[in-house]
């Protein structure tokens, strides 16, 4: 996934990029990191499948630490 909109790099956004992988690929409709371990499993392995999934976990990372340092600090917060 290289090139965003910012819808897509928000984390619903990214949760309809999901669904619409699995849909297409005629995945079951688990979290990336469970789907990640059933395609890794499979024999023969696909790995484009596996590399997306790869490419769909850092880009929720991302977005999960947009999000967090977009919220404002609590008081009290002595970080």
């Amino acid at each position: 996934m290289t090139h965003k909109t910012a819808y897509v790099s928000t984390l619903e956004g990214l949760c309809d990029q999901l669904d619409a992988f699995c849909k297409r690929h005629q995945l079951p409709g688990l979290s990336a990191d469970e789907l990640l371990c059933e395609l890794c499993g499979e024999e023969p392995r696909r790995e484009d499948l596996c590399e997306w999934v790869r490419g769909f976990i850092e880009s929720w990372d991302a977005a999960c630490d947009a999000e967090q340092r977009a919220r404002p600090k609590q008081q009290g917060d002595a970080r």
